[in-house]
């Protein structure tokens, strides 16, 4: 097919607000607080498993501490695994946080990515010729040209701002 590409609406965007905390938008608050809970659980969880599970090796002086596990566990999300099970268990539940932390990390940068591009898009006053007709806003058209009688015939309450040089109608 052909595609007109003769008439084309030229608008200045409406400036955007800066948010700052564009980037906890790429989740809900809830799902960020069953992230904080898969890990503070998971935490305890690795200890549990380190501290009974069969074929573990915890000596007094290697004793897992709480903030120890709990600090290891949130350094999952950032992939620098401290975790070093020796058992089954342990090195299956070690390989799923690992996993839930791949996962989480990807869904977030493709979330945050969308919220960047598509969220902070710019807003126009008018999308069509029809909408501008509508919302009564001015549309530039060289004086006596094909363009501008195709808006009159097309759009007969619309506003055209006739224009005369290349100039007047980018200062308009």
């Amino acid at each position: 097919g052909i595609a007109d590409a003769s008439l084309v609406m030229v608008q200045t965007a409406t400036s955007t607000k800066f948010d700052p905390l564009l980037y906890l938008s790429s989740f809900t608050w809830w799902v960020w607080l069953a992230i904080v809970a898969t890990y503070v659980v998971s935490a305890f969880t690795y200890k549990f498993i380190n501290s009974h599970g069969e074929g573990e090796y915890v000596d007094r002086h290697t004793k897992l501490r709480k903030r120890d596990v709990l600090f290891d566990s949130f350094m999952a999300l950032n992939q620098q695994n401290q975790f070093t099970p020796q058992s089954l268990a342990g090195r299956i539940f070690t390989f799923s946080i690992n996993f839930f932390s791949m996962v989480i990390v990807a869904s977030y940068t493709a979330n945050l990515v969308m919220h960047m591009v598509f969220g902070r898009t710019s807003q126009y006053s008018a999308y069509s010729f029809r909408e501008a007709e509508l919302k009564r806003v001015p549309i530039c058209v060289w004086n006596s040209s094909s363009a501008h009688r195709h808006l009159q015939k097309k759009y007969p309450d619309a506003i055209l701002v006739e224009a005369t040089s290349r100039r007047m109608e980018y200062e308009l």
